[in-house]
């Protein structure tokens, strides 16, 4: 089915129904003021990602099969929907999460939805995003070099099972994780002359978040 995202891009999106805990459905008014504040950390955390890009080369793919795709609706305990805004890898709980390239780490916490996170800035602007850890090894900061372990996957927050959430923003909005970590970036990081002209991917302008009470991811 093809659906108009936010942001007026066309995208082909798919549909789910999940059914998890209540209280993560349909949060009350308590976790509801929890959330607000963890969504507001997150956004913060976007203009931190400034100065020229830290990276030298291309973004690195985690392992595992995508599991959920980006711009995919979900319908949660067949109320609540909200749209995914990155990809899910299939991963084992406790299995180590390496950092997809260089940066800072300019966000650690445990939030209601998304769980424990990471938010590591790479410079040029972008923030990649991981949800749900059970275990963060960094600290808002730190400089991680890509390979680098970052934390522990788990299946904190809002979630059916263990995996890996991967989300990017750009100024603008979030962009698919699988588009980005294809652009061809060459050893200054910059992108390479063979792309033809092509920039970053184009963002959705839903960057805060989905609903009143969704992680923008």
């Amino acid at each position: 089915m093809t659906q108009r995202a936010p942001g007026s891009l066309t995208c082909r999106c798919g549909r789910r129904s999940v059914t998890v805990e209540e209280d993560y459905a349909d949060p009350p008014t308590a976790d509801r003021v929890t959330i607000d504040a963890d969504n507001t950390a997150i956004g913060a955390s976007y203009a931190k990602a400034t100065g020229a890009p830290r990276f030298a080369h291309g973004f690195h793919r985690p392992p595992g099969t995508v599991t959920s795709t980006f711009g995919e609706w979900r319908t949660f305990n067949d109320g609540h929907r909200a749209q995914h805004l990155g990809l899910d890898f299939a991963a084992r709980e406790g299995s180590p999460v390496a950092a997809i390239d260089d940066g800072i780490v300019t966000l650690v916490r445990d939030t209601f939805l998304a769980g424990t996170i990471v938010v590591i800035a790479p410079g040029g602007g972008i923030s990649s995003l991981y949800f749900h850890f059970s275990k963060a090894f960094v600290a808002e900061g730190d400089k991680v070099a890509q390979g680098g372990k970052i934390g522990l996957v788990g299946h904190t927050g809002r979630t059916t099972g263990p995996h890996l959430h991967l989300s990017f923003h750009v100024p603008g909005g979030m962009v698919d994780p699988a588009s980005f970590i294809k652009l061809p970036i060459d050893a200054r990081g910059k992108l390479a002359a063979q792309t033809g002209g092509q920039v970053l991917p184009s963002a959705s302008s839903s960057s805060a978040m989905n609903t009143a009470t969704d992680p923008p991811g």
